[in-house]
Parts: C-alpha cells; sequence; structure tokens
C-alpha cells in the first residue's frame, strides 16, 4: 500500500504543479555562461545599459510613420519601456532618425532595446510590458519580436503542444495495446501507468526547478519518456505475467515469477539510458544539463513507478487481467513476414548485411550537409505572432539586420569611434554605432550613442546587413572576432552561437568516451562476451543513420515542412544531434539488451548460435516490436506540434526507435551473429567466471 500512497502523491503533486509549472521554466539555457561573450554582455549590461537588443517594436500606419498621431503612440510607447531597458539601449527611428529604421514603404518604424538581467527576470518583464504595448489603436498597429518576446511565447507554445501530444498519445496507444494484449484491462494497465508516469515527470520537473533553471524543452522530453518508457516497462511485465499464467500457474506465482525475472531487465534498462543521458552533464549549456538532469531522475522515477505500483494493481486484477477479450494473441510466436526475413537472413548472412549497411549510408548521407545556426523566431510555428513580426521586418526592413553584435572596447570614446570607423571600412556592416557617431564605409553618417561609454569602457553597435541567412551571419561573426584587437570581445546572438558549437564539438569525443566506457560493461553483464557488447555497440550506433539524414533532410532543407509546420532556416541547432545521439542510442540499446539476453538464455540453453539467435529473435519479436512501435508513437506524437527543436527530437527519436526495430534488430544483428558463429561468445576466462558469477542466475 506504501507504492500506492506514493504513486497517489506523485499523481496529485503532478496535477497541481502542472497548470503553474512552464512559469517556472526558462525557454533559454543556449547561451555558454562561461565563455568570454557571455561575461562582456554581462558587463556591458551592467555597466552601461547597453547590448544586444532582446526586445523589438515595430509601429506601423498606413498613414506613415512621420503621421503626428504616429510619432505620438511611438513616444508613448518609448515612455513606457524607458523604465525596464538598459539605460543606454533605447533606440528607435523617432529620436535618431536613422534611416534603415524606417521601412522600405514608409509605414513602419522600430523601436528597439535590451532587457536586462538573467532569463527569469527578462520572462517577468517580458510578460508583464508587452500585453501594454501590442495592438491597433486609432490606426496604429503594435507588434513585438526580438529574442525576449520569442522565448515567452516559445514558453506558451510548448506547454500547450504538450496537452495536445498527450491527447494524441494516449488514445492511440491503447488502441495499439488492445490490438496487442487481446483485452481491455491488459491495454489499459500499461496506458494508466504511463499517465501517472508523466504526472510523476511534471512534479519531478516542479522540485528540480527549485534547485536549478530547467528548460522548457525538458517539459515536453522528459514527460514523453517517462510516458514511453512506462508503457515500454508494463508491457514486458504484463505479458510476461499472461504468458506464465497461460503455462498453468497461478496468478500470485505468475506476478512474482514475472516480477522476478523482468526486474533485471528494467533495472538494466533504466541504468543503460541513464548512462548514455549522463554524457550530457560535461556541457556547459543550461538547455542540455537541464534536459540530462530532468531525464535522469524522471527515469529513476518511472522506473520505481513501475516496480512497485504495477504489482498491485495486477494483484488487485488477478483473473480479471484477461476479462473483455476482443481477440486472442499469442506474443512468443513469430508472425510470418518476420519468419521470411529470418529466412533470408539465415541463408545469406553476407548479402544481408551489405545490403542493409549500405541502405543505412544511403540514410545517412543529407548528414554529411548539416549545418549549424542559432535559434531564432523561426522555431515557433509559422502563425505564432513574433515569427510573423520577425518575418514581416525581413521583408519590410531588407537594410537592417536583427541579429546586432555588440563589441566591449576597454577605453574611453576617441579608441571605440576609431575602431568603428577602422571596421566600418574593412567589415560587411549596414552601419557601426560608436559613442560618437554611426559609421558606414568609413564616414560618419549619424549621430552616436553617447551612453556606450563611461569614459572606461566602451561599447560599439555592429549592425550586419539585411537579407543575410544564417550561415552568411555566423560567417560575419567570425570574421569580425578574427578582425578586432585581442581585448576586444564580441558579443552577441552569432557570437554566442560560436561559443555554443565550440563547446559542443570540443566535448564530443567525451560524450561519446563515456557513453561507449559505459554501455560496454553494461553489455558484458548481459552476454557475458566483448565481442557481441563492440558488435552491439557499433550496429546501435548504425540504427541512428536514418535519425540523423531525416533530421537535416527534413528540418535543414525542409523537405515535408508543409506538412509538419515549420519554418526551415537552412541550419540546425547544434544542441540537437547531440540531445538525439544519446537520446536515441539508449533507448535502441534498450531493446538490443533485452534481444541479447534472451538469445544468450537461448545458447546457454542449446550451444547452439543459429538456434539460438532464430529462436531469441522470433520470441521476442512482437513484444519488442510493439514496445518500439508505442514508444515512437509517443515521440511522433511529442513531435507533431510546438517548436521546431522539440519537433525534431520527436521525430528523430520515433524514427530511429523504427529503424532499430524493423531494420537492424530482424536483419543486421541475426546476419552479423551469424557470420561471427561461434567467436560471438568468444570471452577471456576472468570474463566467463565473472558473468557466471553476476548474471548466470539470471
Amino acid at each position: 500500500m506504501l507504492a500506492v500512497v506514493i504513486a497517489l502523491g506523485f499523481a496529485v503533486g503532478g496535477a497541481l504543479a502542472g497548470p503553474g509549472l512552464s512559469a517556472h521554466l526558462t525557454a533559454g539555457g543556449f547561451v555558454d555562461e562561461n565563455a568570454a561573450a557571455a561575461r562582456a554582455a554581462d558587463e556591458l549590461s551592467e555597466r552601461l545599459g547597453v547590448g544586444a537588443p532582446n526586445l523589438v517594436v515595430r509601429v506601423s500606419s498606413p498613414r506613415g510613420v512621420d503621421d503626428p498621431a504616429v510619432r505620438a503612440r511611438a513616444e508613448q510607447i518609448a515612455v513606457t519601456l524607458a523604465p525596464v531597458l538598459g539605460a543606454g539601449s533605447l533606440q528607435s527611428y523617432w529620436n535618431t532618425d536613422i534611416a534603415w529604421l524606417k521601412s522600405d514603404d514608409g509605414r513602419s518604424g522600430l523601436i528597439f532595446g535590451l532587457i536586462p538581467g538573467d532569463e527569469d527576470q527578462v520572462a517577468a518583464v517580458t510578460q508583464r510590458i508587452v500585453p501594454q504595448l501590442t495592438g491597433e489603436q486609432d490606426g496604429v498597429d503594435v507588434a513585438v519580436t526580438g529574442q525576449a518576446a520569442i522565448l515567452d511565447e516559445v514558453t506558451t507554445v510548448s506547454r500547450e503542444s504538450l496537452i495536445v501530444a498527450e491527447l494524441i498519445a494516449l488514445p492511440i496507444t491503447l488502441l495499439i495495446l488492445l490490438f496487442v494484449f487481446g483485452s481491455v484491462p491488459a491495454a489499459v494497465l500499461p496506458v494508466a501507468l504511463g499517465g501517472l508516469c508523466a504526472l510523476a515527470s511534471i512534479a519531478v520537473l516542479r522540485v528540480i526547478a527549485y534547485a536549478m533553471p530547467v528548460s522548457v524543452f525538458a517539459l515536453n522530453l522528459t514527460t514523453g519518456l517517462a510516458l514511453g518508457l512506462a508503457i515500454d516497462y508494463s508491457l514486458l511485465i504484463v505479458s510476461r505475467y499472461r504468458e506464465l499464467v497461460k503455462q498453468g500457474h497461478d496468478y500470485d506465482t505468475a506476478r512474482r515469477i514475472a516480477l522476478g525475472r523482468t526486474r533485471m531487465t528494467v533495472a538494466v534498462s533504466t541504468a543503460t539510458l541513464a548512462l548514455c543521458l549522463a554524457g550530457l552533464l560535461c556541457v556547459p549549456l543550461g538547455y542540455i544539463r537541464s534536459v540530462a538532469v530532468a531525464g535522469l531522475v524522471v527515469i529513476a522515477v518511472t522506473a520505481f513507478l513501475v516496480l512497485t505500483v504495477l504489482p498491485v494493481l495486477l494483484a488487485l486484477l488477478g483473473a480479471r487481467i484477461d476479462a473483455l477479450t476482443v481477440r486472442r494473441v499469442d506474443l512468443a510466436a513469430a508472425g510470418p513476414v518476420l519468419r521470411r526475413v529470418l529466412t533470408l537472413a539465415f541463408r545469406r548472412p553476407a548479402v544481408v548485411a551489405v545490403t542493409v549497411l549500405t541502405f543505412l549510408g544511403v540514410l545517412l548521407l543529407p548528414f554529411f550537409s548539416a549545418q549549424f545556426g542559432p535559434v531564432d523566431d523561426r522555431v515557433l510555428p509559422s502563425d505564432a505572432a513574433t515569427h510573423q513580426t520577425a518575418d514581416e521586418l525581413r521583408r519590410d526592413f531588407p537594410r537592417l539586420s536583427s541579429d546586432v553584435l555588440f563589441l566591449q572596447v576597454p577605453g574611453g570614446p576617441d579608441r571605440a569611434d576609431e575602431l568603428a570607423r577602422a571596421l566600418s571600412k574593412t567589415q560587411a556592416a549596414a552601419a557601426i554605432i560608436g559613442p560618437g557617431a554611426t559609421y558606414s564605409g568609413g564616414l560618419a553618417v549619424a549621430p552616436g550613442n553617447p551612453a556606450q561609454t563611461d569614459g572606461t569602457l566602451s561599447a560599439l553597435a555592429f549592425v550586419p546587413p539585411g537579407g543575410l541567412d544564417p550561415q552568411e551571419l555566423l560567417r560575419g561573426a567570425r570574421d569580425l572576432r578574427a578582425a578586432v584587437p585581442d581585448d576586444v570581445v564580441v558579443t552577441g546572438t552569432y557570437s554566442n552561437e560560436i561559443d555554443k558549437q565550440d563547446a559542443i564539438f570540443s566535448r564530443l569525443p567525451l560524450i561519446l568516451a563515456i557513453v561507449v566506457a559505459t554501455m560496454v560493461p553494461m553489455l558484458l553483464l548481459v552476454t557475458g562476451s566483448p565481442v557481441v557488447a563492440v558488435k552491439t555497440v557499433v550496429l546501435t550506433a548504425l540504427s541512428l543513420t536514418a535519425s540523423f539524414g531525416v533530421m537535416v533532410w527534413t528540418f535543414q532543407q525542409g523537405h515535408l515542412s508543409w506538412l509538419l509546420n515549420f519554418t526551415p532556416t537552412g541550419s540546425l541547432d547544434v544542441t540537437s544531434p547531440v540531445l538525439l545521439f544519446c537520446l536515441a542510442f539508449g533507448l535502441a540499446m534498450d531493446y538490443q539488451i533485452m534481444l541479447l539476453a534472451r538469445i544468450r538464455e537461448e545458447y546457454d540453453r542449446c550451444g547452439d548460435t543459429a538456434i539460438a539467435v532464430r529462436t531469441g529473435v522470433e520470441r521476442t519479436s512482437k513484444l519488442l516490436s510493439a514496445g518500439a512501435i508505442l514508444v515512437a508513437v509517443v515521440f511522433f506524437a511529442i513531435g507533431s506540434g510546438g517548436t521546431t527543436i522539440v519537433k525534431l527530437l520527436g521525430i528523430g527519436l520515433g524514427v530511429a526507435v523504427l529503424v532499430d526495430a524493423f531494420v537492424v534488430r530482424v536483419t543486421l544483428v541475426p546476419a552479423a551473429m551469424l557470420l561471427l558463429g561461434r567467436w560471438n561468445w568468444w570471452a577471456p576466462r576472468w570474463l566467463r567466471v565473472l558473468h557466471a558469477r553476476l548474471a548466470g542466475v539470471h
């Protein structure tokens, strides 16, 4: 009963925390706060009140921006913004007369500035101030965009898309489980556990948010992970329980044996996925770390609830587990399609292996053209307000880029203006705003911003030309960083992106080493064979090729954007492949371990590799394939709406699980094991003894 009380506590906690959870999550975490650019941005904001603008206000009217009523509305907005923006950051067409702050048709003008503070402070100000600004009044329309407004809308969209995803996933999984189990109670149990674990994940996120910033994207990913794993583990236990009942055991005995035989599998599965996520903790990005920490805790809570609550529910149901039967099912028997595939793999293992490897290689090809760039407004659906406003800026202000870079310049205004003049001659810029003047092509073309210096520290605003794509802006930021003196630091979105990519790429070898170094011992525990362990790591990595190819083909190149409702930018966020690799590798390895455990069990029984492989694949195929389909349904539902980041991870994880289940596991794994023959089970004597002691009893 204690387990039931704990479960009810999680359910109540999740239900109470859910409605207000998004207010405690952050949509940021994509900046390496230890990098020089991030530290320089903080210093410029604190000392000078300037920095890359995170709020852009568009004021438009058919009467034109110079109409007195339009000017009066713009000045009123500036008065409203002044108390919440950095002291020297407020710029507008109406107080500077800078031509590129006016649209080409003369109907719109811009006001922009920096809301200072950390992510929580910026979010609080944005939520309070934006509703006061936006809307139409007396023929003057006001709309906002910029990083602060975009991240606020990301939070709202993520919360709403999670609700939609759960409404999609739960009914579909229930129907699939009804087909798999054939009885209503057996189908309802995993879905009920999944709902409980989803609520538990929300409660866990709320607790973690007290201790550290948690990304709003963790809400979608970890809730989907909890739902998918709970259904998967419940499917495993319930199927083994019903199998034992059919063998003649009474219900209590069947329940005890089923739990005894599956507890280790669930524990190993949990540890496998947790170890893959642990590699992400070495990345110095709040978004990645919060997903890793939240994922680790949610996985552990999910396994605990399944192993404690499900036995109680099985005991309460007893013989009623098979009530309301709609079809008879034998999960241990392979279907005719699988038998034909296995027959082909047994007759021509080399041909099958080469064919499948070629197929996976073709799927991977698009990934070699992968390009990475920052997250911007286009991460939101095309009908999102801040996305539409940013699109209008790109269309109506072709000379202006909203991705302004700021340079931290030690020294007074004279040095800053001289550097601005020099850079405006050599760097591609629409304008460079210094303390004394605004420069273009080496000439002073407009007044500067005196607030950009305090006598000992100065700042330059570097405005790139309009119409550049993310890769061009990224190259421009790299060129600018290379061109400035060593003591000058470039800050802003694209400078931060360079630091983010460096942080990811420099730690990739460590992440891969952690994943491999932790997976091999887990596989040795299950199989006792270093050959099988290495082979499984390689084959599992190969199963991810489709996901990486799909990621680029779909989300970078824009195929199926009309179906998935997203706007391609020609680049991907660099965090996505890393997250996708760790999550998908853990999920695929989970199923590989379940299959290999059964194959090893059969080999120990008969001593024949071919018989062990065929029997192991046939007897686990329906169960593991059903589990893969259910997990894929959950992630496809997560990927059906919301932001592009969540879409990419949801679709990518779903594809990875299905490719592993229906391509790698039923063709490549058997073919490879048949080609290796008895070498599959080679191991040094000490390892054979250790495996017999640690895992032989299972």
